[in-house]
């Protein structure tokens, strides 16, 4: 895995389906899959900018409300394949890059791509 790698929705993918995978093989294909932490840890320096970690928000929260498969997805869900995701960091002074709020709880340009992204999407 590269630097460049922390976007790519791919491997996101990739990775959902082994954990769906394992779950299913294990009897546990009825349960929701919960991504309790991800995000861009890489700072604007490595090329991570607010469009580019942006961009990624929203892809990623496409790829989780659309991807399904009857083999591996949960019943329940019409067979999705991740039932709930948690963005991370909302603030952190150390990861910044993917900061939802800036030390002084004002919304960076990442948090404004969420606020619009539900807006966009608050209907579904």
């Amino acid at each position: 895995m590269e630097v460049d790698d922390h976007d790519n929705l791919q491997l996101v993918e990739q990775q959902i389906r082994l954990m769906r995978r394992w779950m299913a093989d294990h009897g546990q294909q009825n349960k929701p899959l919960i991504i309790t932490e991800y995000g861009i840890l890489m700072p604007e320096e490595y090329g991570f900018t607010p469009e580019r970690v942006g961009a990624f928000l929203r892809n990623s929260f496409d790829l989780f409300r659309t991807l399904r498969d009857p083999a591996l997805g949960d019943p329940a869900d019409d067979y999705r394949l991740v039932q709930r995701w948690v963005w991370y960091p909302a603030r952190d002074s150390r990861y910044r890059a993917g900061n939802l709020f800036d030390d002084a709880g004002r919304l960076t340009a990442v948090g404004q791509t969420l606020v619009d992204y539900l807006n966009e999407h608050a209907d579904e």
